[in-house]
């Protein structure tokens, strides 16, 4: 696992147990967001020696976090550039608003 993966999967964790929904949400319709660009570990470890392709890609992360929580919505990445985050949060509204996720 890259170490971005890493970092993604520790604040995942730490803002689910510290909002105290994590027993009520695992399981449920609930989609991940994430607004990440391309992962960079790669232009450090040109060997990359134990990491696979897919535990490099930045499209796994959404994925990730997903899974190990057994979130049954969407797992999206979103990569706009400058306008990730405010994309990826106008994408989880929509939706929470179309009633497809558990609000």
């Amino acid at each position: 696992m890259a170490p971005e993966h890493r970092i993604w999967m520790e604040v995942a964790t730490e803002a689910l147990q510290n909002s105290g929904l994590l027993q009520q949400v695992k399981g449920k319709s609930v989609g991940v967001f994430v607004a990440a660009s391309e992962i960079q570990y790669d232009r450090v470890d040109h060997d990359n020696e134990g990491l696979s392709v897919v535990g490099r890609m930045a499209s796994m992360l959404p994925t990730r976090i997903a899974y190990q929580y057994d979130f049954k919505g969407p797992a999206v990445l979103v990569d706009t550039a400058c306008s990730s985050g405010i994309v990826a949060i106008d994408h989880a509204v929509d939706a929470i608003h179309s009633g497809r996720l558990v609000s």
